[in-house]
């Protein structure tokens, strides 16, 4: 885990997620891992907070959203914060959204497949990270 062995911070991450105990897990395992992490908890609440301040290195997106799904807010990022296109990562709890959706699917961002172990988070958010 690359991040936990940096001094100070890795990176900031938004997590987008409407289980609040999912959030809560991620974030704290995120911020454990040198990251600054913020959450959100709708689509439109990760928008906002990418309208106010864009200065995220990673997104990482759950598929399933009460107001939009993942793949219609990652969009909404990359045409807003192009910047951030390459920085999106999915999460879902659905094993064929994933095929779907990872680097072969079509969509090319990382997925990160529910209840993913905090290792596999640790390496999917350095490797997003690394890789834009």
């Amino acid at each position: 885990m690359e991040s936990q062995e940096m001094g100070g911070s890795a990176g900031r991450v938004l997590v987008v997620d409407d289980e609040p105990a999912v959030l809560e897990v991620v974030i704290e395992a995120a911020r454990a891992f040198g990251y600054e992490a913020d959450g959100a908890s709708t689509a439109r609440d990760a928008l906002a907070r990418l309208a106010a301040d864009d200065e995220y290195d990673v997104v990482l997106v759950d598929v399933r959203l009460p107001d939009m799904d993942g793949t219609t807010l990652s969009r909404h990022i990359a045409g807003r914060h192009p910047g951030l296109a390459r920085r999106i990562l999915f999460s879902t709890g659905d094993e064929t959204i994933s095929d779907r959706l990872g680097p072969g699917g079509g969509h090319g961002i990382p997925c990160l497949v529910k209840p993913f172990s905090l290792e596999d988070l640790a390496s999917a958010l350095d490797g997003v990270r690394a890789a834009a």
